[in-house]
């Protein structure tokens, strides 16, 4: 499930990048964006985790 969520992710990003590109936003935009995206995802794990009461850890 790990690294279905992981290959998500990295789709994902590949197309906030491709978005980042097309629309031409400044730095301080995309450091937004991405720590917008992010947070979301982050807390979608976190919150699946509990319901499954598993702890995942970045290495």
């Amino acid at each position: 499930m790990i690294g279905m969520t992981q290959s998500l992710l990295g789709i994902v990003l590949i197309w906030a990048i491709n978005q980042i590109a097309k629309i031409g936003l400044s730095s301080l935009q995309v450091i937004y964006y991405f720590e917008n995206l992010f947070r979301k995802e982050l807390l979608f794990i976190w919150i699946k985790s509990k319901k499954q009461n598993v702890i995942f850890f970045n290495k």
